[in-house]
């Protein structure tokens, strides 16, 4: 869709027409005059991202622009609009990111036919927000078109019709069974998972990953989940927060059941996914990994990892060099180790992989992995404070060197292929902060 900027979409999401006839409904009979303001609220963990994200391939042929915005913080969503602005035909730019976002709203505002996504949008609400900024610099005051928010929030009665609140509307047992059991078989026991973790499309999906992966009938996985939940009956308040008590117990326990396998099968996935998890979640480059392995990694395990696959690249380049083979695949050995610790953790549903082929760009900075937040918390929840401070250390040593300018150039001269939208969040005292060091695309 020329002029617009959707995320790629997921190929596992279950549809729910409830939901999507739920939103079609609200829009339909919002009477605001401008913009219309609809917002899709839920736990964490019920599934509001993929759910708008589907609402936008499934309605491209009704809106003529759709816009994604990551909606977390300042930074991510001033990212987010000179992405949307360099799509527009003609294209916008500017230096400033604030006079960026004013452009933005002016086009939206003398334009009609668009679909607006803040995604995670949880300091927003309907006209009375506790923090009148952030609705007054981002969003459109004017304009024919439809901002939609996916929020924890959870608002009063004032503009009922123009909130689709998702924990009022639980999945049926058909689809949770398909989002679970995917090609697996059902030995008489899914059911008793689907319910045991409340219904939450997080969790279920994790657990058919899981499964898929594993060989692992229903019956077995019950058991595996029954000796790791009591471990998790009062997980951290910020989990509460997000989702409460009964769901942050769910994703704790499903998450510690992968972690446990993927630990014993690739230690070099474990570490990664601990490293993505101190990062802004969505569109973690490959490369940051691939490029400062050894110094964001430093078990003993691991570095003997990469030094067996840097003895195999030496040899297959020997060969080359001699003639024994025509091609030297794989000599990057950091690269290709990486690659399939990365596609391990999305084989589990514990990350979602964007490829260079995926984004038909053949841009390194392309290869990309996002995490849900939920399973973040979880990650983080078991790493012990000295831990963190040591991980936070070695990841800001590796983004500070790979934001480094290059022949006296400064950091604003910085080709495109660099970090974009990174995160790295400082360790206090009590727990990891949520408050991060926003790492500009240069």
């Amino acid at each position: 869709m020329p002029g617009s900027y959707i995320i790629l979409k997921n190929p596992r999401f279950v549809v729910r027409l409830d939901i999507f006839e739920e939103l079609d409904h609200a829009i339909q009979d919002n009477e605001n005059k401008g913009p219309k303001l609809i917002a899709l609220s839920g736990l964490g963990g019920m599934g509001k991202s993929q759910i708008a994200l589907e609402f936008c391939y499934r309605n491209q042929d009704y809106y003529q622009y759709i816009f994604w915005m990551e909606a977390d913080t300042d930074a991510a969503l001033q990212s987010s609009f000179k992405t949307a602005a360099e799509k527009l035909d003609p294209p916008i730019f500017a230096e400033n990111p604030a006079d960026i976002v004013r452009r933005m709203l002016e086009w939206f505002e003398k334009n009609s036919g668009w679909l607006l996504v803040f995604d995670n949008a949880d300091d927003y609400t309907l006209n009375s927000t506790s923090n009148g900024r952030l609705q007054r610099d981002y969003f459109p005051r004017s304009g024919r078109g439809v901002i939609l928010m996916t929020t924890r929030l959870n608002y009063g009665t004032g503009q009922k019709k123009s909130v689709v609140d998702l924990n009022e509307i639980q999945m049926d047992d058909s689809t949770a069974l398909k989002l679970l059991l995917r090609e697996n078989v059902d030995d008489g026991n899914a059911l008793e998972i689907v319910k045991l973790l409340g219904y939450l499309p997080l969790a279920l999906d994790l657990t058919g990953a899981f499964m898929e992966i594993e060989k692992c009938t229903p019956t077995e996985f019950l058991r595996k989940y029954e000796n790791k939940s009591e471990a998790y009956l009062n997980p951290a308040n910020y989990v509460q927060e997000r989702m409460g008590k009964d769901g942050g117990k769910t994703v704790f326990t499903v998450w510690e059941v992968s972690f446990d396998r993927i630990k014993n099968k690739d230690p070099l996935a474990a570490s990664l996914i601990q490293s993505i998890a101190f990062l802004y979640p969505d569109n973690i480059p490959l490369a940051l990994f691939e490029n400062h392995a050894q110094t964001i990694f430093v078990d003993k395990t691991i570095s003997s990892i990469f030094k067996r696959a840097a003895k195999r690249a030496a040899q297959l380049m020997a060969d080359y060099s001699v003639g024994r083979q025509t091609t030297p695949k794989d000599s990057n050995s950091n690269v290709q180790t990486t690659i399939g610790a990365a596609q391990m953790l999305a084989d589990y549903s514990l990350v979602r992989r964007t490829t260079r082929k995926d984004s038909e760009q053949d841009d390194p900075g392309k290869d990309t992995l996002s995490i849900h937040r939920l399973v973040q918390a979880a990650i983080l929840s078991k790493i012990k404070l000295p831990e963190k401070k040591e991980m936070s250390k070695r990841l800001l040593s590796a983004l500070f060197h790979e934001m480094k300018p290059k022949n006296e150039r400064s950091v604003e001269a910085r080709p495109a292929q660099l970090l974009e939208g990174a995160h790295v969040s400082a360790p206090t005292d009590r727990r990891l902060s949520y408050k991060s060091t926003f790492v500009r695309r240069c």
